[in-house]
């Protein structure tokens, strides 16, 4: 895994989906990024192809980061320290979506403080949908989620039954799921002018993490500034665990819409869950919680 920057650092009838190009400017994609409409919600979208007959890989970012985390494209990066490069290299389809979040280069114009993990999942698979349809995919989908992506694997996983996706497996790439107090139950965040939950305290961490990624490999990877700038934002509040939900243009204590928002304790219908496991010092909790809290969703369904 030298290459990967991820994880340390940080069904009813089938139905076709058409989904609509977004209308904002596209100064601040990437190459091969596209803006587009799923679930009511703008996303961007990134999809590499690989052998039709292999599964199509559907990564999820982790909190505040876009899915950019997974393929780079930034000006001057490496394909070969991404993911992305290397799933296709053995023949995957891969498929990056990035939920809104508010990034100072403008990767989304318009801030969706009240975006729910259930439109979250619904988004995701319309688009995997989409990405099938029309490059006649037959390799079943795999959902990765990434840290915070733990918390989408019963959203995507309902909402791929509903649209006849041929969802596989759910992938936990060093990710948390939505148990109460697997992250905290004491945490709250203030909210920022955007009406997303403010992340910003949480920078630093991620560009410690992002030097010892560096440090492994023998080169930068991502530039700080250009990860601060282009990679990460402030996001949902909702998509952070359970309690803390955007209701009305304010900040309230929900533990049950969070609770039926995640889907955590529906365990008759819940995916497979396959674990990829962290013992980093600097990510510790992960590297405590996420094999245990797997376990028990997996022995309960």
């Amino acid at each position: 895994m030298k290459h990967i920057i991820a994880a340390s650092m940080l069904p009813l009838a089938f139905s076709s989906i058409a989904l609509a190009q977004d209308s904002q400017s596209t100064e601040a994609l990437y190459e091969g990024e596209q803006h587009v409409v799923a679930a009511g919600r703008p996303a961007v979208s990134y999809y590499l192809e690989g052998n039709k007959d292999q599964p199509l890989i559907v990564f999820i970012p982790g909190a505040a980061h876009s899915a950019r985390i997974a393929y780079g494209g930034h000006e001057g990066g490496n394909e070969e320290d991404f993911l992305a490069h290397w799933l296709q290299n053995r023949g995957y389809n891969f498929l990056g979506v990035s939920y809104p979040i508010d990034t100072e280069s403008g990767l989304f114009e318009e801030d969706q403080p009240d975006f729910t993990v259930r439109e979250w999942g619904r988004q995701a698979m319309e688009i995997a949908q989409t990405v099938i349809d029309e490059n006649n995919l037959t390799g079943g989908v795999v959902v990765i989620g990434w840290s915070m992506g733990g918390k989408i694997p019963q959203a995507v996983y309902e909402a791929a039954g509903e649209l006849g996706v041929p969802f596989d497996f759910y992938l936990s790439f060093v990710a948390t799921p939505a148990i109460p107090g697997m992250t905290s139950l004491t945490r709250t965040f203030e909210m920022a002018e955007s009406g997303y939950g403010d992340r910003s305290s949480s920078a630093n961490g991620w560009v410690k993490q992002l030097a010892a990624n560096d440090a492994l490999n023998g080169h930068e990877i991502i530039p700080e500034d250009i990860y601060r700038s282009q990679y990460i934002g402030e996001m949902s509040v909702n998509l952070e665990g359970v309690e803390q939900r955007y209701r009305d243009g304010a900040f309230v204590m929900d533990w049950a819409e969070g609770l039926e928002d995640n889907g955590a304790f529906q365990f008759e219908n819940f995916p497979l869950v396959a674990m990829i496991l962290n013992d980093e010092r600097a990510d510790s909790r992960h590297a405590i919680v996420d094999k245990a809290a797997w376990l028990l969703i997996s022995t309960q369904n």
